[in-house]
């Protein structure tokens, strides 16, 4: 068994809670009157619940490191403007796919 920290605890909660509205908005109470595709829906709405409410509580938004812009450069230099190979582009554009 693990350890259960708050973070464990209130995140099994908020995924309870998540489940029980799942359960109120399809009008049923008792599992095992759910199709297959209830249940399914059912257990993800648990585990999405829980894995997104344990990374709030642990990741708190005001210390996540924002995303960086991405920038479609690459650096500059010759390094970078000349192709690693000596034969010409395409050349073997033509071969048969050996498979």
């Amino acid at each position: 068994m693990f350890e259960r920290t708050p973070e464990i605890l209130g995140a099994q909660e908020d995924a309870g809670k998540a489940a029980g509205k799942y359960l109120e908005g399809i009008g049923k109470t008792d599992l095992v009157t759910l199709t297959r595709e209830e249940w399914t829906q059912f257990i993800e709405v648990i585990c999405v619940e829980y894995d997104e409410s344990y990374d709030r509580r642990i990741d708190p938004p005001e210390i996540v490191e924002k995303p960086k812009p991405f920038t479609n450069r690459l650096p500059s230099g010759p390094k970078w403007n000349t192709p690693s190979w000596d034969a010409p582009r395409g050349a073997d554009l033509d071969d048969e796919i050996p498979f």
